[in-house]
């Protein structure tokens, strides 16, 4: 290729779609018109995607560790497999994308878009989603251990069976999120709100909820052993095998000991 890895490939895309297999490493690919290309397995580490448009993209099995998509438009592109340790996705637009499976470890998705995509069996630990939008996503079976979640929108979202292990989800939406046997064990979620959540079976042992609002949530068989409830207002909540052994329940609403 030319050192202008750029326009090579806007002429290639005049000839086909399909660029699977390109080599484009910390390339300059910033504001570029890549909507509908096919990019599955390329190689683009340290690649500069930012703003550009790759919305209806095939990207399965992508190696995108180290990239830049910032404010990217990746709408509805399918990055099954794909590897995206360290990237930067801060501000993109992940709406109803496919993410099965994708490795990305310590990525930066903060204020990023990703309403009704599919992150089953994602691996995403110490990943950053403060502030992002996850409504109605697909999250179960994820590893989040040490991710920081904090102000993020989880709303009627899929957590089943994730690990959140040391996660950081103060002040995260998680109203109707379905969080059932999820791993939540020493977790930091303050001032959330977990307002019809379905926590049945969920490890929350030694976790911190202070101040968080669970009204009306399911916490049938949830282990909250040792947790900080102070504050925690569980009014409706369903507590049927509810463990609550050494939890801190301070200031709790709604709940009456046995």
């Amino acid at each position: 290729m030319t050192n202008n890895i750029a326009d090579v490939i806007q002429e290639r895309l005049k000839q086909s779609r399909d660029l699977s297999g390109i080599s484009a490493v910390d390339a300059d690919l910033s504001k570029q018109e890549l909507a509908r290309v096919n990019l599955s397995q390329s190689n683009l580490f340290g690649t500069n995607l930012s703003e550009s448009n790759l919305e209806d993209c095939t990207l399965i099995s992508a190696i995108l560790s180290a990239s830049t998509l910032k404010g990217t438009n990746l709408t509805r592109s399918n990055l099954t497999l794909a590897q995206l340790i360290k990237a930067n996705l801060e501000g993109a637009d992940l709406s109803d994308t496919n993410l099965i499976a994708i490795t990305a470890t310590k990525a930066q998705f903060v204020e990023a878009v990703l309403d009704r995509a599919t992150l089953s069996g994602a691996k995403m630990e110490y990943a950053d989603f403060t502030k992002a939008s996850l409504i109605n996503t697909v999250l179960s079976d994820v590893n989040l251990e040490y991710a920081v979640l904090k102000s993020a929108n989880f709303a009627a979202a899929n957590l089943m069976r994730s690990n959140l292990v040391e996660a950081d989800l103060s002040e995260a939406k998680l109203i109707g999120t379905i969080m059932t046997q999820a791993q939540l064990t020493r977790a930091k979620i303050l001032d959330a709100e977990l307002i019809g959540t379905k926590l049945q079976g969920a490890n929350l042992a030694e976790a911190d909820l202070t101040g968080s609002i669970l009204t009306g949530a399911d916490l049938t068989d949830a282990d909250f052993s040792r947790a900080n409830l102070k504050g925690v207002n569980l009014a409706g909540a369903i507590m049927e095998n509810t463990k609550l052994d050494d939890a801190i329940l301070h200031n709790v609403i709604g709940y009456i000991p046995r």
